[in-house]
């Protein structure tokens, strides 16, 4: 539902018919590196087709589609997806980043030293042009927390406060009624 919602303001926003978030994968699906430490993310688009879609429904079908083919394709590494869709792109997309992370970060626990809970650091330069991260708001996974990270060569904070509030608004309408087109084309 997240990332229909979110399929339907990038539509909203560009006009583009189709909307492709970057999304990262584990790419731990061989058994043999479950307990490896390390990052081994991929990251690659989340093709979800917009234009034409009715309903919310058939957005959340879409993207729920872009989701499992994504994860089908978790170990082709993004350079060969990429040309695959037909790059390299010159000029290269706009990387936005989209991701939902269903636990919290895990209390360090060393032996000798007292427990340390993670802490937000603020980066010095964003990883992305943008990117939409949805955390669990407390510990016991209650509720969502959205937090944007963002260019600020690019995008100012009034201009993603108000897309944020675009996104709720959205997602808001569109679970209210899921069987009907809660998103507009611009120019309409």
């Amino acid at each position: 539902m997240l990332l229909a919602a979110f399929a339907a303001l990038t539509h909203e926003l560009t006009g583009s018919p189709v909307s492709m978030p970057f999304c990262g994968t584990a790419n731990r699906v061989e058994t043999r590196f479950e307990n490896v430490v390390g990052v081994f993310t991929h990251t690659a688009w989340l093709v979800v087709p917009v234009v034409a879609a009715a309903s919310f429904d058939e957005l959340v079908t879409r993207a729920t589609a872009a989701i499992h083919h994504r994860l089908e394709l978790e170990s082709v590494p993004a350079v060969v997806l990429g040309e695959a869709l037909g790059g390299p792109f010159d000029p290269p997309p706009p990387r936005v980043l989209f991701g939902l992370f269903n636990t919290s970060m895990p209390t360090l626990e060393l032996d000798g030293l007292p427990p340390a809970a993670a802490v937000d650091i603020d980066l010095p330069v964003a990883r992305a042009e943008q990117s939409w991260a949805f955390v669990p708001a407390d510990d016991e996974g209650c509720g969502l927390t959205l937090r944007v990270e963002y260019s600020t060569e690019l995008f100012d904070a009034s201009t993603v406060t108000s897309w944020t509030r675009r996104f709720l608004d959205l997602l808001a309408r569109s679970l209210a009624a899921p069987s009907t087109r809660t998103w507009s084309t611009p120019g309409e």
